[in-house]
This record gives structure tokens, sequence and C-alpha cells, in this order.
């Protein structure tokens, strides 16, 4: 009993630590996060005992495992590129986040939440430390450090005076952070001041990345979540108050008003904004489109069964990973086809719906509602970038099914495992 309680303590260090990792480093260290999550999915196996899970969330997880392997299958079939390379995210990580669910408990909400927002505020210190020390300090360790690690991925673009730029991966975990730091702001008071430090030093490197994708995908994620968890709740503490709702966009329009009064090339991220729409003059729309056009062309080749995984197009996005494309979704379906597609997107709504779920149940109060917001703003963000085709992200996705299969009070059965 001891030693299981030990591996207990150890499974969990090494899962949180884990969690904080994916977000704050993303597309590196990843022999240290194979370990990590090599030994979490050990430990787990080592501590189980009888657990009550939910058939239908363990189902979901049974389901994307299969469209995955069966996907892949009929890609080596056909000779597909990367019908195996894509074994790890369609039917690996969802085994292993399978296990892993065994291991969660209700009580462990409170500590990821609190993971979730100290990986927020690293995050935005690290990139706003990045791009300015990048300026001010040339050649200063942090930077070389992170130029080390990414190469051509780490790059600060000064744009000889005229705007300012950056790019570094850690950038794409704000497309969750940012949206769950700001349902926290609006719904938990007792970590409101954790939060509105997560929100303004994530909004800092969020304007000066020049990503015009995040503000819409953050700004509708929230839309979203606030019309979708409307409802009278009994509890004041669920209710979203008007003066904190006020308050938080008074804040917000008085930090744009001061970056377009002291920051440099204020113009060049309104230009970037409104250039969003523009399908002809910019040209990383132009490139999405001309995906959209060759997959959908592609599609109707194989409309139901799809190309299987791995597939190849008649468009290359990539010589090195032929089969990825901007376009994840339509992607998908090229790859899977209808029937595949459709039953991704069934997995997709079911846990949206389950979180929405919860959050009526439950109330605001709780981890779902802010893990809602980030959820909806990343699928959004997802749709015209591969974010979820990789390790360091397809968490949003499968976090949500590991509530679903502990949390959930419907369709409860008992494994029992000696």
């Amino acid at each position: 009993m001891y030693a299981k309680n030990n591996h207990k303590k150890f499974s969990d260090f090494a899962t949180w630590f884990f969690i904080i990792l994916l977000p704050f480093a993303p597309s590196t260290f990843v022999p240290i996060k194979t370990v990590f999550v090599m030994s979490c999915t050990g430990l787990t196996l080592l501590c189980l005992r009888n657990e009550k899970f939910n058939a239908n969330g363990a189902l979901i997880g049974i389901v994307m495992i299969l469209v995955g392997l069966l996907g892949s299958f009929y890609g080596v079939v056909n000779g597909n590129p990367g019908a195996v390379a894509v074994l790890t995210v369609q039917v690996i990580y969802p085994l292993i986040y399978l296990i892993l669910a065994l291991a969660y408990r209700s009580s462990d909400s409170e500590k990821l939440l609190k993971l979730l927002l100290v990986s927020a505020v690293s995050v935005g210190v690290l990139l706003t430390l990045y791009s300015l020390l990048t300026v001010i300090m040339p050649g200063n360790p942090l930077s070389q450090f992170l130029s080390a690690r990414y190469a051509d991925k780490a790059v600060v673009d000064e744009g000889r005076g005229e705007y300012f730029k950056f790019t570094l991966p850690t950038v794409t975990s704000i497309l969750f952070l940012l949206p769950f730091c700001i349902g926290v702001f609006f719904s938990q008071q007792r970590y409101r001041v954790w939060s509105l430090v997560g929100i303004v030093t994530l909004l800092i490197p969020t304007i000066l990345s020049g990503r015009r994708g995040i503000f819409v995908a953050v700004i509708t994620g929230v839309v979203l979540t606030l019309l979708l968890t409307a409802r009278k709740y009994r509890q004041s503490e669920n209710k979203i108050s008007l003066v904190w709702l006020i308050s938080g966009c008074a804040v917000f329009v008085l930090f744009i008003i001061l970056f377009s009064v002291y920051s440099v090339g204020f113009e060049f991220y309104i230009t970037r904004l409104s250039s969003i729409s523009d399908f002809i003059g910019d040209a990383s729309n132009t490139e999405r489109r001309l995906q959209f056009d060759t997959l959908m062309s592609d599609i109707m080749k194989a409309p139901f069964l799809g190309a299987g995984a791995g597939a190849a197009g008649s468009y290359f996005r990539s010589t090195e990973m032929p089969w990825a494309y901007e376009l994840s979704y339509v992607a998908m379906v090229f790859h899977y086809g209808i029937i595949g597609g459709v039953i991704y997107l069934g997995i997709a709504l079911t846990l949206i719906y389950n979180m929405i779920k919860m959050v009526r149940i439950n109330g605001r109060d709780t981890i779902y509602f802010p893990f809602l917001m980030g959820m909806l703003s990343f699928l959004l963000a997802n749709a015209t970038n591969p974010y979820m085709g990789k390790f360091d992200y397809i968490w949003v996705i499968l976090l949500p099914m590991i509530f679903m299969i502990k949390n959930n009070t419907d369709h409860y059965f008992k494994g029992v495992v000696k």
C-alpha cells in the first residue's frame, strides 16, 4: 500500500509537470516529454484499483483510436507517405490519455486550474522577455537558447522601425491560455488577480506577434462560451458580474489605446487585422484559398472513404510533410472521407456538449467554464492551422474526454483492476 501511494504521488508530479511543459515549450524537449508521459502511463497502470468510469466517455476514446487505426491501415494500403507518421497523434496519444483518465480524480480539477494559470503567466512572461530582450540586448542568453532550440521558428522582426513582430512556437499556446484566463477572471473570484496577471502578460505578446487570427479566435470563443452557458444560476458566484464585464472590456480598450500611442507601427497591426478577409492580395489567405480549391477537388475523387490517412494531395504545402495542410478540417475530410469526418465532428460536438452540460450542472465557478472558452477558441483557430496535429496541443481535445470519463455522473460503469 505504501509503495502504491508513492507511485501515485510520483505519477501526479510527473503528470502535472508534463502538463506545464506542453504549452510552455512546444515542439522541443521531446525526449524529456516522452519520458514523463511514459512514466505517467506506467505508474497509472501500477496504481489502478476499482475504478468508476463513464462508458460514453471511454467509448469516445475507443472510437478515436479505431478511426485512426483504420485510416492509417487504408493509407498504408494506398501507399500514402504519412500513413504511419500520423498514428502517433490519431492512435497512440488518445490511447495514452485514455489510460491517464483512470488516474484522474474530481479533486484534481482545482490543481489543474492552478497549473494552467501558472502556465499562462509563465508563457506570457517568456514571450514578452524574448521579444523585448532580443531588441534591447541582442545576443542575450535567452534569445540564444531559444534560437538554438527553434532555429528559424524563433524570429524577431523590427521592420526597420516601421513595425515590430516576432514568432515563436510558444505563441500558439496563447490561443488556449488567454481565453482560459478570461474565463477564470469572469467566473472565479479567488483567482481573479492571478487571471488578470495572465491576461496582461499574454496580451502583450499577442499584439507584438502580429497574429491577427488570435484576436478573432479568442473573441469568438469567449462570446460563444458566454452564449452557450447562458442560464439562470442560483449562486451569485456563477453569474457574470456586469461590473466586472464592463471593467474587463474597459481595461482591454485602455490597453489598446496606450499601445496605439506608444507602440511602433500601430498601423501595421491594424492593416494585418483588416486583411483577414482579403483572399486576393494577402499571401497567407491566398495560400489557404489555393489549398481549399485543391483539397476540394481531391475530396471528390473519393468522397466517402477519403484518400486514407497521410495522403498527399495534388498540391504540396510542405515537401517534408506533404500530407499536412493549414486547412486541417478540410484535410481531415480528404484523408478520412465524409464518413470519418462526420465521426470526428460527432466526437468534437459530443465533448463540447458535455462541457456545456457540466458547466450548467456544476456552475461557472469550476474549471469547465474557462476550459470551454479555451477549447472553443483553439478549435476555431485550428481550422486554418494544424495545431492539433501535434503532440503538444492534442490535450486540448483529449482533456475534455478525461473530464467526461471521470466527472460526468451519467451511465457509470465500474472497472475492476487488480
